[in-house]
């Protein structure tokens, strides 16, 4: 008869450890599809009449609550969207169950729900839709230790992104690698990262990128050890958050500006920033934020030995549990059972690290699982229960060696990732050789041959050698001017703004001094002269002006910011206050207007322009009406009305000309440069612009734009950002 040794017996209780998990694990499965399934025919009836993305929306409302039914609402959607055909409708409804299945710890049935996305979106070649998976799958691939498949998608991400020019994605894909690369501790790759990441944030004008990716420098540089540059670049992030003027931002930064000092052991200056950010979240009504924040106040105020302040402050931050994510909820009562085992308060503390382990394992938490479990042995061995607590004692001991399983096999795969990464850069360096030698030797065949080439040419057009040598010097001198012409042209703008406008500013001001000390011996026509000066100074300075901000808008390059046009309104009004105010103008626009996918200042420059125009050209009170609507599916319209003095149709499109005005014998204010700007605006955009108008009675001018305004996808992508659908780079 064969001994069976212990690692045989260890083998064996694995394997049916193993059986018995697979059970289970199809057990679930198994009942989540009969929730499923029994939703869809007993329930059907309650969203009967709802839209699909209320469907969608009731789902995401669910999923943290109850999985099964949020993914049969889901189902729902997707069922109606099959029949309808409508493969946005499908692709939403895969990505929010791989969103769900993601946020409750099923990575990998996220990353098959997402890839079905992917599909969905590649058969409706939407880049954008393209781009947003790829991140998805970039994350949760990242979160199941798959890194070299977390950098294959953030490459795809960043080349698809380039190809197509959306320097926002290109922003986040450089941010996932970064996060990437900080994840498996190559922080000098993860730094590298980040800055090419805030480069093209910089490079967009967007504020609040920047102030994030050095937030994640900051905390890179916490995990170095390197306090000084984590404080150094946390507050260059603050600074710049403050002249953002962005209170969320602000608070958000002083968050990680508090958790870099309490890291440093600067408790006295962590919560004075900690407290700011709280002030700020409470304010906003904040509430997953306030509660986040309370408990990292809690922390330090442990570490500080306050426990009875720490304690109130976990309490605190269970009442907005419905806010905070089940990993973090989880989180609090262990840190709460911690705080009552250091008080001496048993009870409590069994209390609370039995809740943490319950919702650890319903989320399948299994380092919260192991921690919580030891605690639980340590108390239940203390007095003496020692049944609980050999059963406390093996669920630990069992988890801890599958989380030491899942630690090691991270490793191997940062290693292989590390060595990968290294080896691809060797082959990059060698292939590059390679070219580089391949184009030497073909540079230098050709060059051969050129010679030949040109000794053949030179001896059968010898003759012409000297009338193509005076060509070429004519050329060569030509392309001297026009470089040379250029250049003025790039300095006049800045020759206008300042070295034009300073002798400007001195004539005006010796006039005024002439006319002060010296006005009353002038007699009345001397005086009429002398404001013919000063109309002639003050007219010259706007055009100066003018034609700066003419030379401006004709360098900016067009961009694809979505704005709704009712919201760039009240900063016209304040522009045109004084104006407004002395003429009693009334400015009048429905109440809901559409977005456009066009740059926020050419747009407020657009419509302040015409709507300027409108005002100063009446001979009553000024009646302006905006509009804009869909004209189409192509383009979009938009109208400025007014009741002026009209203009004569003959002059066309003479109006749109630079400096051209239709009434110059008139005391009106005007260069004749703001429908010019108007007319290189939209040219931006491949729009147009036109008019109607009948003298006396006003005018109406249209801009056709193309329409990129808001679509079916786009309100729902603004549904997800609400919601924050949208995932992270982190």
């Amino acid at each position: 008869m064969k001994c069976i040794g212990p690692h045989n017996v260890q083998t064996w209780i694995c394997q049916i450890l193993l059986v018995i998990s697979c059970l289970l694990a199809s057990g679930q499965v198994l009942a989540s599809q009969l929730s499923s399934d029994s939703l869809k025919q007993s329930d059907y009836p309650e969203v009967a009449d709802k839209t699909i993305v209320e469907i969608l929306d009731i789902s995401y409302d669910l999923h943290r609550e109850d999985l099964a039914k949020a993914l049969a609402y889901v189902d729902i959607a997707l069922e109606r969207s099959h029949e309808k055909e409508n493969l946005l409708y499908i692709f939403y409804g895969l990505r929010y169950k791989g969103l769900y299945y993601e946020n409750n710890n099923q990575l990998e049935s996220a990353l098959d729900e997402y890839i079905r996305a992917l599909e969905a979106a590649k058969k409706q070649d939407n880049n954008e839709l393209i781009l947003t998976i790829y991140t998805d799958l970039a994350i949760t691939h990242r979160k199941v230790g798959n890194y070299q498949k977390t950098k294959d998608y953030n490459l795809k991400a960043l080349e698809l992104a380039k190809q197509i020019d959306h320097k926002q994605a290109m922003e986040i894909s450089y941010h996932g690698l970064g996060f990437l690369y900080e994840t498996i501790g190559d922080y000098d790759k993860a730094i590298e990262m980040y800055l090419q990441s805030m480069e093209v944030a910089d490079a967009l004008g967007n504020t609040e990128g920047v102030i994030t990716t050095m937030q994640n420098i900051g905390i890179t540089y916490t995990k170095v050890n390197n306090q000084n540059l984590a404080l150094e670049t946390i507050d260059k992030a603050y600074q710049l958050a403050l002249e953002h003027a962005d209170s969320m931002r602000i608070a958000n930064v002083l968050l990680d500006y508090g958790n870099i000092l309490a890291n440093n052991k600067e408790y006295d200056k962590a919560l004075k920033k900690l407290d700011q950010s709280l002030t700020i979240f409470k304010k906003s009504h904040e509430k997953s934020s306030i509660a986040r924040t309370l408990v990292q106040l809690a922390d330090i105020h442990t570490e500080k030995g306050a426990y009875e302040y720490a304690q109130n402050l976990f309490l605190q931050s269970l009442t907005y549990s419905s806010y905070i994510n089940s990993g973090d909820y989880a989180d609090l009562y262990y840190k709460l059972g911690q705080l009552y085992l250091k008080k001496k308060q048993i009870n409590q503390a069994e209390q609370a690290l039995q809740k943490s382990v319950k919702i650890a394992e319903e989320h399948n938490l299994k380092d919260l699982i192991q921690e919580n479990n030891y605690s639980l042995y340590k108390i239940y061995a203390e007095q003496g229960l020692y049944e609980k607590a050999l059963k406390h004692l093996m669920t630990s001991s069992e988890t801890k060696n599958y989380l030491l399983n899942e630690d090691k096999t991270k490793r191997i795969a940062e290693m292989q990732f590390r060595f990968d990464s290294e080896k691809s850069e060797k082959e990059i360096q060698l292939l590059k050789l390679r070219q580089n030698r391949f184009l030497l030797f073909g540079i230098s065949g050709l060059f051969i041959v050129l010679v030949f080439f040109f000794g053949y040419t030179i001896r059968i057009k010898g003759k012409n050698n000297d009338q193509l040598a005076n060509k070429n010097e004519e050329i060569q001198a030509q392309n001297i001017k026009l470089k040379e012409s250029n250049e003025v042209l790039k300095q006049f703008a800045y020759v206008a703004a300042h070295d034009l406008k300073e002798p400007l500013r001195n004539i005006g001001s010796f006039i005024n001094l002439i006319q002060i000390k010296y006005g009353q011996q002038f007699n009345e026509e001397a005086n009429e002269y002398m404001g013919f000066v000063k109309n002639g100074v003050k007219r010259l300075n706007g055009l100066l002006t003018d034609l700066l901000e003419y030379s401006q808008i004709s360098s900016q390059a067009p961009e694809n910011d979505k704005v709704v046009v009712g919201d760039v309104l009240p900063s016209i009004r304040r522009s045109l206050r004084e104006l407004i105010h002395s003429t009693d103008a009334i400015i009048d626009c429905p109440e809901q207007l559409p977005t456009l996918c066009i740059s926020r200042t050419h747009l407020t420059q657009l419509l302040q322009n015409l709507i300027s125009n409108g005002i100063k050209f009446c001979d009553r009170q000024p009646i302006i009406n905006l509009d804009c609507y869909r004209e189409n599916e192509q383009f979009t319209l938009l109208s400025v009305s007014d009741n002026g003095i009209g203009i004569d149709p003959s002059y066309g499109e003479k109006i749109f000309n630079l400096f051209h005005r239709l009434d110059r014998a008139t005391e009106r204010e005007g260069t004749g440069i703001g429908l010019t700007i108007c007319k290189n605006i939209v040219d931006k955009y491949n729009g147009e612009i036109w008019f109607e108008s009948k003298e006396g009675e006003g005018s109406t001018f249209f801009v056709r734009l193309p329409a990129q305004a808001r679509t079916l996808s786009d309100a729902i992508v603004e549904n997800n950002q609400q919601n924050n659908l949208l995932l992270p780079v982190n």
